[in-house]
């Protein structure tokens, strides 16, 4: 993100699956007035948004985000520094598209206007060796 955000009104979303209202929702969303990445996980138990403890990513530098859950921790890692949480939140399940940008293709949209530069999304056994390092080398 090259410009300030902190005058924006809403929580531009980068990428998620599901919507508010699902039963089940993943989505990283930008924390405008701090420059900092969320994750929500809204599972079949509870839902819960945690905010990367790294602020500042409208720098117009290159910046890595990852939202993760595994063994009952949630996280959202950001250049390698990682805010969790110990939570359960349940099955994250729906029917909806994984979307990059926008949280859907209406003009009703918290669209993120920044750069994305690749996205990977990752469920089962090595999810964490994916999420955790972004993409692996050959």
């Amino acid at each position: 993100i090259t410009e300030d955000t902190s005058g924006l009104t809403d929580t531009p979303n980068m990428a998620q699956k599901g919507q508010f209202g699902d039963v089940g929702q993943w989505k990283m969303q930008l924390k405008p007035d701090v420059a900092a990445v969320q994750c929500r996980f809204k599972g079949t138990t509870a839902a819960r948004l945690l905010t990367s403890s790294v602020t500042g990513v409208d720098d117009g530098l290159w910046h890595t985000a990852t939202c993760w859950r595994a063994a009952g921790q949630l996280g959202v890692t950001v250049d390698g520094v990682d805010t969790t949480a110990s939570a359960w939140v349940g099955d994250i399940a729906n029917t909806r598209p994984m979307l990059t940008g926008a949280k859907s293709l209406s003009s009703s949209t918290d669209q993120f206007t920044g750069e994305i530069d690749y996205v990977a999304f990752a469920t089962g056994d090595g999810a964490g060796d994916v999420s955790r390092r972004g993409v692996p080398t050959p």
